[in-house]
């Protein structure tokens, strides 16, 4: 079998065995559970067993919450790269392509600028009450509906 890599665990779930922090390494790392669970050498049912215990099944999630969110960072910071070539393409030769990207930049922009509308509205509404999540969604989709 390959080796997965073993994240140190959270304080809550020491009380894992090493075959658990071994399976957990090869979920994490898998496309699917079913190629994690293989790799790790684990049967259905002991997984299935072990996804019913909360301190593994905390840790699956903990683990899997960490390598996304260094996913995230990575493309966080590949996001003035990506920007800059946006940019730069601007000043290319192609008319079209000069169009094309001036008008993605745009809808860029004001798609976050709407996201950001709608955090703060979120916010605002959030501890008052006013409010409900689902009443925030219907605005947003009348707005979305009337600039269509």
């Amino acid at each position: 079998m390959g080796k997965a890599k073993v994240i140190p665990l959270h304080r809550e779930n020491q009380s894992l065995t090493y075959r658990q922090r071994r399976t957990i390494g090869f979920l994490v790392a898998a496309r699917s559970q079913e190629e994690g669970r293989r790799r790790a050498g684990v049967g259905k049912t002991t997984l299935a067993r072990w996804l019913q215990d909360p301190p593994f099944r905390a840790e699956l999630t903990r683990q899997r919450n960490q390598v996304i969110e260094e996913a995230l960072a990575t493309l966080r910071s590949a996001m003035v790269k990506a920007a800059q070539v946006l940019v730069d393409l601007l000043d290319d030769e192609n008319p079209r392509l000069r169009r094309f990207v001036a008008v993605d930049i745009i809808n860029l922009v004001l798609r976050g600028l709407e996201k950001a509308d709608l955090s703060e509205e979120v916010r605002r509404h959030e501890f008052s009450g006013d409010l409900t999540v689902a009443d925030l969604i219907r605005k947003a989709t009348e707005r979305e509906e009337d600039e269509a």
